[in-house]
């Protein structure tokens, strides 16, 4: 027994050191009678390469991998210890025909491991892979994310059963999470909800508006992951999630009623009171919002876009049920009779159809003719030979052989006799041009050319709100008067029927109207426009964690909210609430808001102006605010839109109050910070652009006035005679792109001129001059 102990050690040495050099795998050990034989061969010999086995699980993928590379080399080692007399004998005995690249071992290193382990509860699983493969690059990502999530169970196990886990980890953060004890739920129902506490606390009593949407795909329960988050300063922070589960119950507005129960108490936790509540086109959602909340519905933009542009471009004719004498009743412009000539459809009610709604909405289009009304009989056509056709004339009514009987008129069409002219067949190039025909001469739900005026149109009755003098009614329901006749002119005069029984079914009914249109909240301007704080967040956590991750358990996920994700909501939190006494960077829409206002800053102002809006600039006064103003400019809801001490009015707005409800912001009004200048600009403004201001000065590549103004007149007086030359084509398509692009530069020359004839003539001043004040009238006949 010692000898075979003792030849089994020796042999066993031998080997680890050939196989590290050479990359074998071992056949079999065998025990002799005085020793021991160990054979094996190259792991890389093709003829060697063992046949694949079949899974005995049925449901498991065939997948092709490569594996490593195979060679011809025709190995073979064997190695035998024996022992004779006391004396150990080792032999050697190894063929290796073909010398090739040695395969690299893909296993995970023991100090790989180790780093994941020493910082998994640090880093993100993106960054952990980055870490290590920096050290290791042989390691895939694969295996980086396989070993964090094994390593990890440690920190968010604590139960076979996920959701049980999930709520007995929730239980262990009670400083940053409160789970809410649900307990009126529908039957088969299953929810585990909490609210953020470090996230609710510092937002108390600043909340007015929040955004609720839901995410799928997140986990291996197939668990519904919503959240609510609420609007700070144009940035979202997640208020609370839900994992929630309605598949085995059945009771009718079962997500509803769970998601109001949830809503319900995340209110009452946190005396949570908002003004505007955003959604996508989600009726569970809108619905419990609407229990739990007296707040504004706000559908998202890029949703509602997106579905009408959906619907827009479908190829089918089918329509949302329309009532005409409903809409008609409301508003006296629209006809009856304009209605679509296809049938319903009740499954194309965007979010569901309305409990309202009936199963007759308008009459289908007569498939048979009344009583009254004479019919004609057609005689039926003939089948015509496919080479040369015999034209025959058309039908003659013969009033004579007409016979009314009954109260019914009946006249009958004799048929002619046949001319035996013969006409030749229609060319094929004649075919292709009335195949065209019929192809223009068939219809379309929307034709691809009003789609786009379409969207934009719903959009400026989207924007369109009374505080904003423009275009619209200055009222709410003026505006939605306003709305629903523009886009009804605009069907009836493309002929679209079904366009419009969409559009008033799904968005300007009573009743969907106020789900999207702005101005139905007459009294404020929501900030947010679209979910996408909501959109971004799911992809942060998707991106960034659950990527790898093909569905997760549910107490990982919910690991990773609180533990991963919670985090970097908290530093963006007290950066933007807490002072320090330093300037911080600017946030990513503040940088976009700072590049239009300079822009702005640098566009004259003209009239006529856009008429999308029509400010009152004799109550500002016009001047460079700091670069201080970036970073401090509030957003309101109310008017003036946008609150700084360096904004200055000449006169207060109505509505005004003596107090600002974010924090003392002068607003608009003036300057109690001591600005002895009285440009709001401050005695600091070179020291802060070096903080926010860093674009370079671009001045010394300009051109000199004299350069400047030649290149412009040349090339102004080279577009005029290409002008003249265009005279001869009368295209009136080119007429209407010119004084639509060049709109601002005719007012110009047509200001400028009219002030050379009131100086020659008049000596009067008008409005409609005021932007060529810096125009010097030419000596009288010069144009002579």
């Amino acid at each position: 027994m010692e000898i075979d102990r003792l030849s089994f050690y020796v042999s066993t040495e031998i080997l680890k050191e050939i196989i590290e050099l050479t990359h074998g795998s071992v056949k079999d050990n065998k025990a002799l009678k005085n020793g021991h034989r160990t054979r094996f061969w190259c792991s890389q010999d093709e003829d060697r390469k063992k046949k694949p086995k079949q899974s005995k699980n049925l449901d498991a993928r065939r997948r092709e991998n490569a594996g490593m590379k195979r060679y011809p080399c025709r190995s073979r080692l064997l190695i035998s210890c024996r022992d004779d007399n006391g004396d150990t004998f080792v032999s050697v005995i190894l063929e290796h025909h073909k010398k090739h690249v040695h395969y690299v071992d893909v296993s995970m290193p023991p100090p790989a491991l180790e780093m994941i382990r020493e910082h998994m509860e640090w880093l993100t699983p993106v960054a952990m892979v980055e870490k290590v493969r920096e050290s290791y690059p042989s390691v895939t990502s694969k295996q980086i994310y396989t070993a964090w999530r094994e390593l990890s169970q440690v920190f968010w196990r604590r139960d076979d059963l996920q959701l049980p886990s999930a709520k007995k980890l929730l239980a262990e953060f009670p400083e940053e999470v409160e789970v809410f004890d649900i307990t009126d739920l529908p039957e088969g129902v299953e929810m585990v909800a909490w609210s953020m506490k470090k996230i609710a606390a510092p937002l108390k009593g600043r909340i007015a508006e929040i955004g609720l949407d839901a995410t799928y795909n997140t986990n291996s329960r197939h668990l519904e992951l919503y959240s609510i988050m609420a609007e700070h300063d144009n940035a979202g922070y997640p208020l609370s999630y839900c994992l929630l589960s309605t598949a085995t119950a059945i009771d009718q507005g079962k997500r509803t009623k769970a998601l109001t129960a949830w809503a319900t108490n995340l209110r009452d936790t946190l005396g949570l009171q908002p003004s505007f509540a955003h959604v996508d086109k989600d009726m569970a959602e809108i619905g419990a919002l609407r229990r739990v909340w007296n707040a504004k519905i706000s559908l998202c933009w890029w949703h509602l876009r997106r579905a009408v542009r959906t619907q827009l471009g479908k190829g089918k004719m089918t329509t949302t049920p329309y009532d005409p004498m409903q809409a008609a009743h409301e508003f006296q412009f629209i006809d009856p009779k304009f209605v679509p000539r296809s049938k319903p459809n009740f499954d194309e009610y965007e979010g569901g159809m309305p409990d309202s709604t009936s199963k007759a909405t308008y009459p289908a289009p007569l498939l048979t003719q009344p009583s009254d009304i004479p019919s004609i009989r057609i005689p039926p056509t003939q089948t015509q030979p496919t080479s040369k056709i015999a034209m025959a004339p058309r039908p003659k009514v013969d009033l004579k052989k007409s016979d009314v009987s009954g109260g019914r008129l009946v006249i009958s069409l004799t048929q002619g006799p046949v001319n035996k002219t013969t006409t030749p067949m229609p060319t094929e190039d004649e075919e292709e041009s009335e195949n065209d025909d019929d192809e223009n001469k068939r219809r379309t739900f929307c034709p691809a050319i009003y789609r786009e005026p379409i969207i934009k149109m719903m959009e400026k009755h989207y924007c369109a709100h009374p505080l904003l003098p423009a275009y619209s009614h200055p009222s709410s329901g003026g505006i939605r008067k306003w709305a629903v006749q523009q886009v009804y002119n605009f069907c009836v005069e493309h002929d679209l029927p079904e366009v419009w029984a969409y559009l008033w079914g799904n968005w300007y009914r009573d009743g969907r109207w106020e789900l999207w249109a702005r101005s139905f909240n007459d009294k404020e301007i929501p900030v947010l426009k679209t979910t996408m704080i909501l959109e971004s967040h799911w992809r942060r956590i998707k991106h960034d964690f659950l990527h790898h991750f093909h569905l997760p358990r549910c107490d990982l996920l919910v690991w990773i909210l609180i533990t991963k994700l919670a985090p970097s909501y908290y530093r963006k939190l007290a950066q933007a609430l807490v002072e320090t006494g330093r300037y911080r960077e600017l946030p990513s829409w503040r940088k976009g808001f700072k590049k239009i206002w300079r822009k702005l800053e640098k566009t004259s102002i003209t009239e006529p102006m856009n008429d999308a809006y029509r400010p009152d600039n004799q109550k500002w006064s016009i001047h460079r605010v700091p670069p201080v103003f970036f970073l401090e400019a509030k957003r309101s809801r109310t008017i003036p839109i946008w609150k700084h001490k360096s904004l200055i009015s000449n006169g207060r707005f109505e509505g005004d109050g003596d107090s600002d409800k974010d924090g003392g912001e002068t607003g608009a009004y003036g300057d109690e910070d001591g600005d002895k200048d009285g440009d709001g600009s401050g005695s600091d403004e070179d020291s802060d652009r070096e903080v926010v201001d860093t674009r370079p000065d671009d001045d010394e590549e300009k051109l000199t006035f004299e350069e400047a103004m030649r290149n412009h007149i040349q090339t102004i007086s080279s577009f005029a005679r290409g002008l003249e030359y265009q005279l001869q084509f009368r295209d009136t398509r080119l007429l209407e792109v010119m004084e639509r692009e060049a709109a601002s530069f005719l007012r110009l020359a047509n200001a400028c001129l009219d002030k050379e004839r009131r100086t020659h003539a008049e000596k009067t001043w008008d409005k409609s001059t005021l932007i060529a004040m810096y125009y010097r009238a030419r000596p009288f006949n010069t144009d002579k």
